[in-house]
């Protein structure tokens, strides 16, 4: 028969820990944080795309709170919210916009968004880990 010893365990119990106050305390943070810089991404694809009629779209483009799936993570939704001064739904138009339909070409406004600001949001969300673990 093995025997099996594990020195320092405490300090790696320790270590473990800290990272998970510390991620209770950046997370929400980091969400939010990167939810702004995606708003003002998708904002600014909108109106360089073109794609502001009287502009009641693009300002609703927002982040909701904080939610969590069903395995337990956290996230945040950002996407046109609302209806426009017609009753249209924002969504709805944005759908269109991003898809196209038989006669409307698509014109991928958040696609693009998302991917110009990705290394962005990766970025500030790794300060504010950072800043939160004491890295």
């Amino acid at each position: 028969m093995a025997d099996f010893n594990v020195t320092g365990l405490d300090d790696v119990m320790k270590e473990m820990m800290s990272h998970q106050q510390a991620a209770e305390e950046a997370i929400p943070e980091m969400l939010n944080a990167g939810a702004d810089i995606l708003v003002k991404a998708q904002k600014s694809e909108v109106q360089s795309m073109k794609l502001v009629d009287t502009g009641d779209m693009m300002k609703s483009i927002k982040g909701d709170k904080i939610k969590k799936d069903k395995d337990g993570n956290s996230y945040i939704d950002v996407y046109p919210q609302g209806k426009d001064r017609k009753g249209v739904r924002n969504a709805e138009k944005a759908f269109v916009a991003e898809y196209g339909k038989s006669k409307v070409p698509a014109r991928p406004w958040m696609r693009t968004a998302n991917a110009k600001c990705s290394d962005e949001i990766t970025e500030k969300e790794k300060e504010i880990w950072d800043k939160n673990k004491g890295g």
